[in-house]
C-alpha cells in the first residue's frame, strides 16, 4: 500500500488529553485519526526532546526536524503518543487507525479480477462477502490480506460447480411375444360358388380337405360352408 502524508500544526492540536485515554471512549479534541499506510506530521511550537508511542506496532513516531514529528500508521489499532518538549511542556495524542479499505478493496480486485469480493472492517478485525468461484480462490485472499490485519474472516459465497452438460436419452422397449405371433392361424374351407371346392389357409394348423366335403347349395343361390381352426 502506498503511504499517504499530512502536515498538521500543532496549534490546531494543542487539547491536551489524559494518558489513560481507551479506545471506547469517546474522542478527545486532538485525538488524530489514519488510516493503515497513511502518515502525518506534527510541527511543534518548540524543540522536541523525547517522543514514545505506547503501541509501536500501529503507530511509528519519527522525528523530522528538532520541531517536526512523523507519524506512521502502521497497521489498525489504538495507541497514544507523547511528546515532551525543550520548554517542559508534555502533548499527548490519541492516534485511531482504521483500515484502509479503499486500497484493500483495490488490491482484492486486480488480484482477482473475475470474483465479487468486498471487504468490510471493524476496528483491527477484517470481513470478506460476496461470491466466489472456488474454495482456493478463498483461501487465497484470506492469505493475501493476512499480512495486513489481525484477523481476517471470511464470510465468501461459493457458487456450486457447473456440471458438464448431459443428453437425457429415454428408450423404450417394446416385447415382442413370438409365442403369439406364431400361434396364430386360419383354415378355411369352401364348396364355393356352384359347389366348387375350395380351401384358403395359413398352413399354421392342420386343417380338412376340400375331398372331404359333403353337400351342395341348391339352385342358382351361391353360399359357404366355413370351418374355423385357431
Amino acid at each position: 500500500m502506498r503511504a499517504a502524508f499530512r502536515y498538521l500544526p500543532v496549534a490546531l492540536l494543542l487539547s491536551f488529553a489524559s494518558p489513560g485515554a481507551s479506545p471506547g471512549a469517546s474522542p478527545s479534541p486532538n485525538q488524530i485519526d489514519l488510516r493503515a499506510g497513511e502518515g502525518i506530521v506534527l510541527d511543534f511550537p518548540d524543540d522536541v526532546i523525547r517522543v514514545l508511542t505506547s503501541n509501536p506496532d500501529v503507530v511509528d513516531p519519527s522525528p523530522v526536524t528538532s520541531r517536526e514529528v512523523l507519524f506512521n500508521a502502521k497497521a489498525p489499532g489504538f495507541a497514544t503518543i507523547m511528546v515532551w518538549l525543550k520548554s517542559g511542556q508534555r502533548i499527548v495524542h490519541p492516534v485511531l487507525v482504521n483500515v484502509n479499505l479503499e486500497s484493500i478493496r483495490q488490491l482484492l480486485k486486480d488480484t482477482f479480477p473475475g470474483e465479487t469480493i468486498d471487504a468490510r472492517a471493524s476496528r483491527d478485525a477484517l470481513s470478506l462477502v460476496g461470491h466466489v468461484s472456488s474454495q482456493a480462490i478463498v483461501d487465497r485472499a484470506v492469505a493475501l490480506l493476512t499480512p495486513l490485519m489481525k484477523s481476517v474472516v471470511s464470510n465468501l459465497e461459493i457458487a456450486p460447480p457447473r456440471g458438464d452438460k448431459q443428453i437425457i436419452l429415454r428408450v423404450l422397449f417394446a416385447e415382442v411375444n413370438r409365442n403369439i405371433a406364431t400361434s396364430f392361424g386360419l383354415n378355411l374351407l369352401s364348396t364355393g360358388a356352384t359347389n366348387t371346392p375350395g380351401r384358403i389357409s395359413t398352413d399354421q394348423f392342420a386343417g380338412g380337405s376340400p375331398s372331404e366335403l359333403k353337400g351342395t347349395i341348391g339352385g342358382g343361390v351361391s353360399g359357404t360352408s366355413s370351418a374355423f381352426s385357431l
